[in-house]
């Protein structure tokens, strides 16, 4: 059973808390279940020190203690005293430089340099910071394929209805096409053009690497949604059979969502793609 986590510290940038004496951190609108799982723990639940009880699902977001603005897990909202959630417009702000500072954090860690972004399509969760990214740091967008216009156009009204930090649209320096090559640094990236979930989805190959970059065309043991509008199941198949079942099996890649995997391991074993058993 999981020993009770307890919470140690809130910070403008992050909650912090314990789990069987472990430290974990949660950015703000990360799911506080993410976090621990970044952290090597796969838990359903948190039960805080004052006895409250913390949805895994619940994410970290904005709030007002004593007129000072901290983060805290959204579920203790409505069970701490004297908390407020700020506005929507406040959080909006907050929220968008909080992901642009975790970004730069993470590149200034690795000792890189940006030179460009890649776009493999622009739903929200993918694309909700290239133009504020690309103006801050003086950087030409790549990607997507111009059959995403359509989700490029409705980025602010995609951030109002999945409640995501203030976004707005973009234009790539330039649209990408099947066929194409990118540059990054010592690499060059193959494109691929991969509509189903999004019609102007592509992926990125490196032959060189063995890996490729396939947004949320594919995953380890599923595959995209095709739900949402200009989604479409047999297009997003097709696509995967047409353009990732050719690739190496041995051929790593990084979806949008989750762990990594194989081309192989996918096509013997994904429940809704795989080609041949065994």
């Amino acid at each position: 059973m999981n020993a009770p986590a307890q919470l140690a510290e809130v910070t403008p940038q992050t909650v912090s808390f314990t789990l069987n004496q472990t430290p974990i951190r949660a950015f703000e609108g990360e799911t506080i279940l993410k976090a621990a799982q970044r952290h090597g723990i796969d838990i359903p639940h948190l039960c805080y020190k004052d006895g409250l009880r913390a949805d895994g699902n619940c994410r970290a977001c904005v709030v007002e203690v004593a007129g000072e603005r901290t983060l805290a897990p959204s579920c203790c909202r409505s069970a701490t005293p004297g908390m407020q959630v700020l506005t929507n417009s406040e959080r909006a702000v907050k929220s968008q430089k909080m992901v642009l500072e975790m970004l730069l954090a993470a590149v200034a860690e690795a000792c890189v340099t940006l030179t460009k972004l890649l776009v493999t399509h622009a739903h929200i969760d993918h694309a909700g910071i290239v133009a504020e990214l690309a103006e801050r740091l003086h950087l030409p967008i790549e990607g997507p394929h111009v059959g995403d216009q359509f989700w490029i156009d409705r980025l602010a009204d995609q951030s109002r209805m999945f409640r995501f930090p203030a976004s707005r649209p973009f234009t790539p320096s330039r649209w990408l096409e099947q066929g194409n090559e990118v540059c990054v640094g010592a690499e060059t990236l193959q494109v691929r053009h991969c509509p189903g979930h999004t019609p102007g989805h592509v992926v990125f190959i490196s032959e060189a690497s063995r890996v490729s970059f396939v947004g949320d065309v594919l995953f380890a043991g599923s595959i995209g949604r095709t739900d949402f509008p200009m989604g479409h199941h047999q297009t997003l198949i097709d696509a995967i059979k047409r353009e990732l079942w050719t690739l190496p099996d041995d051929m790593q890649f990084v979806p949008g969502h989750g762990p990594m995997s194989t081309i192989g391991h996918e096509r013997r074993t994904n429940p809704f793609v795989a080609d041949r058993r065994g």
